[in-house]
Protein backbone atom coordinates (compact mmCIF):
# COMPACT_ATOMS: atom_id res chain seq x y z
CA UNK A 1 0.00 0.00 0.00
CA UNK A 2 1.48 3.45 -0.90
CA UNK A 3 2.57 5.95 1.63
CA UNK A 4 -1.04 7.81 0.09
CA UNK A 5 -2.88 5.52 1.26
CA UNK A 6 -1.23 4.76 4.22
CA UNK A 7 -1.96 8.57 5.40
CA UNK A 8 -5.29 8.69 4.09
CA UNK A 9 -6.22 5.73 6.67
CA UNK A 10 -4.45 7.20 8.77
CA UNK A 11 -6.68 10.22 8.80
CA UNK A 12 -10.03 7.97 9.00
CA UNK A 13 -8.84 6.76 11.34
CA UNK A 14 -7.96 9.88 13.19
CA UNK A 15 -11.85 11.24 12.32
CA UNK A 16 -13.05 8.58 13.99
CA UNK A 17 -10.84 8.67 16.95
CA UNK A 18 -11.92 12.23 17.34
CA UNK A 19 -15.34 11.88 17.31
CA UNK A 20 -14.84 9.13 19.99
CA UNK A 21 -12.80 11.46 21.79
CA UNK A 22 -15.57 14.40 21.57
CA UNK A 23 -18.15 11.99 22.83
CA UNK A 24 -15.88 10.75 26.01
CA UNK A 25 -15.23 14.45 27.01
CA UNK A 26 -18.82 14.83 26.69
CA UNK A 27 -20.02 11.94 28.66
CA UNK A 28 -19.62 13.00 32.18
CA UNK A 29 -23.05 10.98 33.61
CA UNK A 30 -22.69 8.20 36.18
CA UNK A 31 -23.45 4.60 34.93
CA UNK A 32 -26.34 3.22 35.34
CA UNK A 33 -28.19 0.23 33.40
CA UNK A 34 -30.23 1.17 30.67
CA UNK A 35 -32.90 -0.54 28.59
CA UNK A 36 -31.77 -2.36 25.33
CA UNK A 37 -31.85 0.11 22.56
CA UNK A 38 -33.62 -0.59 19.39
CA UNK A 39 -31.44 -2.34 16.06
CA UNK A 40 -30.32 0.27 13.96
CA UNK A 41 -31.89 -2.18 11.24
CA UNK A 42 -35.40 -2.73 11.19
CA UNK A 43 -37.96 -5.93 11.11
CA UNK A 44 -40.60 -5.34 8.49
CA UNK A 45 -38.25 -4.91 5.33
CA UNK A 46 -38.29 -8.28 3.16
CA UNK A 47 -34.52 -8.05 2.77
CA UNK A 48 -34.42 -8.04 6.57
CA UNK A 49 -36.94 -11.01 7.82
CA UNK A 50 -35.47 -12.63 4.89
CA UNK A 51 -31.74 -12.41 6.50
CA UNK A 52 -32.93 -13.26 10.08
CA UNK A 53 -34.59 -16.03 9.51
CA UNK A 54 -31.53 -17.74 7.06
CA UNK A 55 -29.40 -16.26 10.24
CA UNK A 56 -31.36 -18.14 12.80
CA UNK A 57 -31.38 -21.53 10.55
CA UNK A 58 -27.44 -21.15 10.12
CA UNK A 59 -27.09 -20.97 14.16
CA UNK A 60 -29.01 -24.04 14.44
CA UNK A 61 -27.15 -26.10 11.82
CA UNK A 62 -23.90 -24.61 11.94
CA UNK A 63 -21.47 -27.00 13.62
CA UNK A 64 -23.05 -29.73 11.36
CA UNK A 65 -22.81 -27.96 7.82
CA UNK A 66 -19.58 -26.89 9.00
CA UNK A 67 -17.89 -31.22 9.01
CA UNK A 68 -18.83 -30.92 5.60
CA UNK A 69 -16.52 -28.44 4.29
CA UNK A 70 -13.98 -29.37 1.85
CA UNK A 71 -10.71 -27.51 1.80
CA UNK A 72 -9.28 -25.51 -1.34
CA UNK A 73 -5.41 -24.55 -2.06
CA UNK A 74 -5.29 -20.45 -2.40
CA UNK A 75 -7.19 -19.45 -5.31
CA UNK A 76 -3.95 -17.01 -6.49
CA UNK A 77 -0.98 -19.04 -6.40
CA UNK A 78 -2.00 -23.06 -4.99
CA UNK A 79 0.14 -23.08 -2.08
CA UNK A 80 -1.78 -24.71 0.59
CA UNK A 81 0.61 -22.82 3.60
CA UNK A 82 -1.51 -20.04 5.32
CA UNK A 83 -2.11 -17.83 8.30
CA UNK A 84 -5.50 -17.34 9.92
CA UNK A 85 -6.47 -13.30 9.64
CA UNK A 86 -9.36 -13.66 11.21
CA UNK A 87 -12.68 -15.67 11.98
CA UNK A 88 -15.67 -14.82 9.85
CA UNK A 89 -18.79 -14.12 11.67
CA UNK A 90 -20.10 -17.35 11.06
CA UNK A 91 -17.81 -19.72 11.88
CA UNK A 92 -15.27 -19.89 8.93
CA UNK A 93 -11.67 -19.62 8.74
CA UNK A 94 -10.37 -16.33 6.71
CA UNK A 95 -6.86 -17.25 5.65
CA UNK A 96 -3.83 -15.26 4.69
CA UNK A 97 -1.65 -17.14 2.34
CA UNK A 98 2.00 -17.55 3.10
CA UNK A 99 3.41 -17.05 -0.09
CA UNK A 100 1.00 -14.73 -2.04
CA UNK A 101 -0.58 -12.96 0.64
CA UNK A 102 -4.04 -13.59 -1.10
CA UNK A 103 -7.00 -13.53 1.67
CA UNK A 104 -9.38 -16.31 1.14
CA UNK A 105 -11.44 -19.13 2.90
CA UNK A 106 -9.87 -22.50 2.98
CA UNK A 107 -12.91 -24.24 4.02
CA UNK A 108 -15.86 -23.46 2.63
CA UNK A 109 -19.44 -25.82 1.79
CA UNK A 110 -19.30 -27.01 -2.23
CA UNK A 111 -22.82 -26.16 -3.87
CA UNK A 112 -24.13 -29.74 -3.33
CA UNK A 113 -24.55 -29.52 0.73
CA UNK A 114 -26.08 -26.21 -0.08
CA UNK A 115 -28.50 -27.50 -2.62
CA UNK A 116 -29.35 -30.08 0.51
CA UNK A 117 -29.45 -27.98 2.76
CA UNK A 118 -31.69 -25.46 0.79
CA UNK A 119 -34.20 -28.81 -0.18
CA UNK A 120 -34.42 -29.18 3.68
CA UNK A 121 -35.07 -25.60 4.31
CA UNK A 122 -37.72 -24.71 1.43
CA UNK A 123 -37.53 -21.17 2.98
CA UNK A 124 -33.64 -20.27 1.73
CA UNK A 125 -35.36 -20.91 -1.62
CA UNK A 126 -38.26 -18.62 -1.20
CA UNK A 127 -36.20 -16.01 1.07
CA UNK A 128 -34.34 -15.12 -2.67
CA UNK A 129 -37.32 -15.82 -4.68
CA UNK A 130 -38.61 -12.60 -2.43
CA UNK A 131 -35.93 -10.50 -3.92
CA UNK A 132 -37.32 -10.46 -7.13
CA UNK A 133 -40.16 -8.60 -6.74
CA UNK A 134 -37.95 -6.16 -4.84
CA UNK A 135 -35.50 -5.71 -8.03
CA UNK A 136 -38.03 -5.15 -10.70
CA UNK A 137 -38.85 -1.77 -9.51
CA UNK A 138 -38.82 0.85 -6.66
CA UNK A 139 -35.99 1.84 -4.63
CA UNK A 140 -33.62 -1.45 -5.55
CA UNK A 141 -34.44 -1.09 -9.08
CA UNK A 142 -33.05 2.94 -9.21
CA UNK A 143 -29.89 1.92 -6.87
CA UNK A 144 -28.99 -0.96 -9.52
CA UNK A 145 -29.96 2.05 -12.20
CA UNK A 146 -27.42 4.26 -10.38
CA UNK A 147 -24.86 1.42 -9.72
CA UNK A 148 -24.44 -0.36 -13.39
CA UNK A 149 -24.87 3.00 -14.96
CA UNK A 150 -21.64 3.75 -13.28
CA UNK A 151 -20.06 0.43 -14.34
CA UNK A 152 -21.28 0.65 -17.89
CA UNK A 153 -20.60 3.85 -18.75
CA UNK A 154 -16.59 3.52 -17.66
CA UNK A 155 -17.09 0.32 -19.89
CA UNK A 156 -17.89 2.12 -23.26
CA UNK A 157 -14.91 4.26 -23.01
CA UNK A 158 -12.94 1.26 -24.17
CA UNK A 159 -16.23 -0.69 -25.82
CA UNK A 160 -19.07 1.52 -26.64
CA UNK A 161 -21.28 -1.34 -28.49
CA UNK A 162 -21.93 -4.81 -29.26
CA UNK A 163 -22.74 -8.31 -27.74
CA UNK A 164 -22.61 -8.20 -24.09
CA UNK A 165 -22.93 -11.35 -21.48
CA UNK A 166 -23.72 -10.28 -17.41
CA UNK A 167 -23.12 -13.64 -15.84
CA UNK A 168 -24.76 -14.06 -12.83
CA UNK A 169 -27.99 -11.39 -14.13
CA UNK A 170 -30.61 -12.09 -11.46
CA UNK A 171 -33.70 -10.59 -12.91
CA UNK A 172 -31.94 -8.49 -15.85
CA UNK A 173 -31.86 -5.04 -14.01
CA UNK A 174 -28.28 -4.93 -15.17
CA UNK A 175 -29.12 -5.89 -18.80
CA UNK A 176 -31.84 -2.90 -18.83
CA UNK A 177 -29.02 -0.48 -18.16
CA UNK A 178 -27.40 -2.22 -20.79
CA UNK A 179 -29.93 -1.91 -22.95
CA UNK A 180 -30.71 1.58 -23.13
CA UNK A 181 -26.78 2.28 -23.48
CA UNK A 182 -26.84 0.61 -26.68
CA UNK A 183 -25.37 -2.93 -26.18
CA UNK A 184 -27.01 -6.03 -27.32
CA UNK A 185 -27.75 -7.87 -24.27
CA UNK A 186 -27.63 -11.58 -22.76
CA UNK A 187 -27.62 -12.91 -19.41
CA UNK A 188 -26.64 -15.99 -17.84
CA UNK A 189 -28.30 -17.35 -14.19
CA UNK A 190 -28.54 -19.74 -11.82
CA UNK A 191 -31.81 -19.50 -10.50
CA UNK A 192 -35.03 -20.28 -12.88
CA UNK A 193 -37.40 -18.03 -11.16
CA UNK A 194 -35.01 -14.94 -12.57
CA UNK A 195 -34.42 -16.52 -15.65
CA UNK A 196 -38.04 -16.73 -15.78
CA UNK A 197 -39.06 -13.04 -14.82
CA UNK A 198 -35.87 -11.76 -16.88
CA UNK A 199 -37.41 -13.68 -20.20
CA UNK A 200 -40.96 -13.32 -19.88
CA UNK A 201 -41.26 -9.83 -17.96
CA UNK A 202 -38.46 -7.99 -19.42
CA UNK A 203 -37.55 -9.92 -23.07
CA UNK A 204 -34.26 -10.92 -22.62
CA UNK A 205 -32.28 -13.48 -24.09
CA UNK A 206 -31.43 -15.00 -20.43
CA UNK A 207 -30.26 -18.51 -19.79
CA UNK A 208 -29.90 -20.77 -16.65
CA UNK A 209 -26.64 -21.89 -15.83
CA UNK A 210 -23.74 -21.82 -13.40
CA UNK A 211 -21.17 -19.43 -14.68
CA UNK A 212 -18.81 -22.66 -15.20
CA UNK A 213 -21.69 -23.93 -17.22
CA UNK A 214 -20.79 -20.94 -19.96
CA UNK A 215 -19.67 -22.67 -23.10
CA UNK A 216 -22.64 -25.46 -22.66
CA UNK A 217 -25.11 -22.80 -22.57
CA UNK A 218 -23.73 -20.21 -25.38
CA UNK A 219 -21.94 -22.95 -26.98
CA UNK A 220 -19.55 -21.35 -29.62
CA UNK A 221 -21.00 -17.72 -29.16
CA UNK A 222 -18.40 -14.77 -28.11
CA UNK A 223 -18.87 -11.54 -26.81
CA UNK A 224 -17.26 -8.15 -26.97
CA UNK A 225 -18.25 -7.26 -23.37
CA UNK A 226 -18.89 -10.00 -20.26
CA UNK A 227 -19.65 -8.64 -16.85
CA UNK A 228 -19.23 -10.07 -13.43
CA UNK A 229 -20.84 -7.92 -11.08
CA UNK A 230 -20.18 -8.96 -7.23
CA UNK A 231 -19.65 -12.73 -7.91
CA UNK A 232 -16.13 -13.54 -8.04
CA UNK A 233 -15.82 -13.50 -4.13
CA UNK A 234 -18.42 -16.16 -4.07
CA UNK A 235 -16.75 -18.84 -6.52
CA UNK A 236 -14.95 -21.83 -5.34
CA UNK A 237 -13.02 -21.77 -8.68
CA UNK A 238 -12.24 -18.47 -9.91
CA UNK A 239 -9.32 -19.06 -11.93
CA UNK A 240 -11.42 -21.62 -13.98
CA UNK A 241 -14.39 -19.14 -14.39
CA UNK A 242 -12.29 -16.38 -15.72
CA UNK A 243 -10.37 -18.45 -17.89
CA UNK A 244 -13.89 -19.56 -19.49
CA UNK A 245 -15.08 -16.31 -19.97
CA UNK A 246 -11.70 -15.25 -21.36
CA UNK A 247 -12.55 -17.59 -24.14
CA UNK A 248 -15.96 -16.38 -24.62
CA UNK A 249 -14.54 -13.03 -25.64
CA UNK A 250 -13.69 -11.81 -29.28
CA UNK A 251 -10.27 -10.18 -29.29
CA UNK A 252 -10.28 -7.19 -27.69
CA UNK A 253 -12.67 -8.17 -25.67
CA UNK A 254 -13.83 -6.47 -22.44
CA UNK A 255 -14.10 -8.16 -19.22
CA UNK A 256 -15.31 -5.90 -16.02
CA UNK A 257 -15.62 -7.52 -12.94
CA UNK A 258 -16.20 -5.70 -9.52
CA UNK A 259 -15.67 -8.03 -6.12
CA UNK A 260 -15.20 -6.23 -2.60
CA UNK A 261 -12.10 -4.56 -1.97
CA UNK A 262 -9.54 -6.24 0.77
CA UNK A 263 -7.80 -2.86 0.52
CA UNK A 264 -10.88 -0.81 2.30
CA UNK A 265 -10.72 1.08 5.34
CA UNK A 266 -13.92 -0.52 6.87
CA UNK A 267 -12.43 -4.05 6.11
CA UNK A 268 -9.30 -3.40 7.79
CA UNK A 269 -10.44 -1.91 10.81
CA UNK A 270 -13.56 -4.24 11.57
CA UNK A 271 -12.74 -7.39 10.38
CA UNK A 272 -15.29 -10.19 11.07
CA UNK A 273 -17.29 -7.55 12.23
CA UNK A 274 -17.31 -6.32 8.60
CA UNK A 275 -20.87 -6.91 6.40
CA UNK A 276 -17.96 -8.26 3.95
CA UNK A 277 -16.22 -11.09 5.75
CA UNK A 278 -18.48 -14.15 5.84
CA UNK A 279 -18.06 -17.64 4.80
CA UNK A 280 -21.77 -18.58 3.93
CA UNK A 281 -23.49 -15.57 3.56
CA UNK A 282 -26.82 -17.67 4.96
CA UNK A 283 -28.21 -17.68 2.12
CA UNK A 284 -26.18 -19.08 -0.13
CA UNK A 285 -22.05 -19.13 -0.74
CA UNK A 286 -20.53 -16.33 0.77
CA UNK A 287 -17.28 -14.55 0.07
CA UNK A 288 -14.30 -16.77 0.11
CA UNK A 289 -12.36 -14.86 -2.03
CA UNK A 290 -11.11 -11.50 -0.74
CA UNK A 291 -9.41 -9.83 -3.30
CA UNK A 292 -6.97 -6.69 -2.93
CA UNK A 293 -6.15 -4.51 -5.97
CA UNK A 294 -3.07 -6.07 -7.24
CA UNK A 295 -4.29 -9.88 -6.60
CA UNK A 296 -7.29 -9.13 -9.05
CA UNK A 297 -5.18 -7.61 -11.61
CA UNK A 298 -2.46 -9.74 -11.65
CA UNK A 299 -5.23 -12.91 -11.47
CA UNK A 300 -7.05 -11.63 -14.41
CA UNK A 301 -3.78 -10.88 -16.38
CA UNK A 302 -3.08 -15.07 -15.78
CA UNK A 303 -5.88 -15.42 -17.65
CA UNK A 304 -5.26 -13.34 -20.71
CA UNK A 305 -7.14 -9.88 -19.72
CA UNK A 306 -4.54 -7.00 -19.12
CA UNK A 307 -6.38 -4.26 -17.43
CA UNK A 308 -6.75 -0.85 -18.47
CA UNK A 309 -8.69 0.77 -15.90
CA UNK A 310 -9.83 0.01 -11.97
CA UNK A 311 -11.68 2.23 -9.50
CA UNK A 312 -13.23 1.97 -6.41
CA UNK A 313 -17.19 3.09 -5.80
CA UNK A 314 -19.38 2.91 -2.77
CA UNK A 315 -18.56 4.57 0.91
CA UNK A 316 -17.33 2.74 4.21
CA UNK A 317 -19.82 2.17 6.79
CA UNK A 318 -18.23 4.97 9.45
CA UNK A 319 -21.23 4.69 11.73
CA UNK A 320 -20.26 0.98 11.73
CA UNK A 321 -16.53 2.17 12.26
CA UNK A 322 -17.55 4.32 14.87
CA UNK A 323 -19.41 1.61 16.50
CA UNK A 324 -16.62 -0.57 16.37
CA UNK A 325 -14.24 2.25 18.01
CA UNK A 326 -16.39 2.73 21.01
CA UNK A 327 -17.19 -1.26 21.47
CA UNK A 328 -21.10 -0.54 20.67
CA UNK A 329 -20.53 -4.41 18.66
CA UNK A 330 -24.15 -4.82 19.01
CA UNK A 331 -24.67 -1.60 16.41
CA UNK A 332 -23.01 -2.61 13.62
CA UNK A 333 -24.80 -3.58 10.67
CA UNK A 334 -23.45 -6.84 9.84
CA UNK A 335 -25.13 -10.74 9.08
CA UNK A 336 -24.46 -11.49 12.51
CA UNK A 337 -26.30 -9.11 13.99
CA UNK A 338 -29.86 -9.29 12.36
CA UNK A 339 -32.45 -10.20 14.83
CA UNK A 340 -30.65 -8.85 17.63
CA UNK A 341 -31.25 -6.53 20.30
CA UNK A 342 -28.47 -3.89 21.23
CA UNK A 343 -27.58 -4.98 24.69
CA UNK A 344 -27.95 -3.05 27.89
CA UNK A 345 -24.74 -0.92 26.64
CA UNK A 346 -26.04 2.54 27.15
CA UNK A 347 -24.66 3.39 30.96
CA UNK A 348 -27.19 6.32 31.09
CA UNK A 349 -30.04 8.52 28.58
CA UNK A 350 -26.79 11.12 27.91
CA UNK A 351 -24.38 9.09 27.18
CA UNK A 352 -27.28 6.83 24.18
CA UNK A 353 -27.76 10.96 23.29
CA UNK A 354 -24.54 11.80 22.67
CA UNK A 355 -23.73 8.37 20.74
CA UNK A 356 -26.40 8.51 18.51
CA UNK A 357 -25.76 12.65 18.00
CA UNK A 358 -22.40 11.49 17.11
CA UNK A 359 -23.70 8.97 14.77
CA UNK A 360 -25.74 11.70 12.79
CA UNK A 361 -22.57 14.02 12.70
CA UNK A 362 -20.07 11.62 11.19
CA UNK A 363 -23.30 10.66 8.80
CA UNK A 364 -23.18 14.51 7.58
CA UNK A 365 -19.43 13.71 6.46
CA UNK A 366 -20.32 10.58 4.68
CA UNK A 367 -19.80 12.87 1.20
CA UNK A 368 -16.42 14.35 1.53
CA UNK A 369 -14.98 11.09 3.42
CA UNK A 370 -15.96 8.85 0.46
CA UNK A 371 -14.85 10.97 -2.26
CA UNK A 372 -11.41 11.09 -0.48
CA UNK A 373 -11.12 7.53 0.39
CA UNK A 374 -12.46 6.47 -3.48
CA UNK A 375 -10.08 8.88 -5.24
CA UNK A 376 -7.19 6.58 -3.16
CA UNK A 377 -8.65 3.95 -4.32
CA UNK A 378 -9.76 2.10 -1.06
CA UNK A 379 -13.75 1.99 -1.68
CA UNK A 380 -15.71 -0.79 -0.46
CA UNK A 381 -16.27 -2.63 -4.26
CA UNK A 382 -13.54 -2.19 -6.77
CA UNK A 383 -14.33 -2.06 -10.59
CA UNK A 384 -11.85 -3.59 -12.93
CA UNK A 385 -11.93 -3.47 -16.70
CA UNK A 386 -9.95 -5.75 -18.66
CA UNK A 387 -9.07 -6.08 -22.33
CA UNK A 388 -8.16 -9.62 -23.94
CA UNK A 389 -5.13 -9.84 -25.47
Amino acid sequence: MSILKKLFLAIIYAVIFIAYKIRTFLFTAIRNSMPADESPMKSGDTFYDANLKARELWEKNKDSLLKKAVKRRCPFCNSDEYDIAAYTQDGYELACCKVCRMVYIPRYLPAAVWDEYSVENPFLDEANMETIGMSAGGEVFERDKERFGFYLKNIRKFKSGGKLLDVGCFTGNSLVVARDLGYEAYGLESRPLPVEFAREKRGFDVRQGKAEDLGSVFPGEKFDVITLWETLEHLADPGGIIRSLSDALNPGGILAVTTPNWDNTEIHLLKEHCFHITGSGYLMLGHINLFSPRHLIEFLEKYGCRTVDWKTHFSSNYRNMYNYWTMHYERIDSYANYGKTPGTNWRNEQEKKIHLQTENLIAKLYGPLSYAENLMKLGPIMLVISKKG
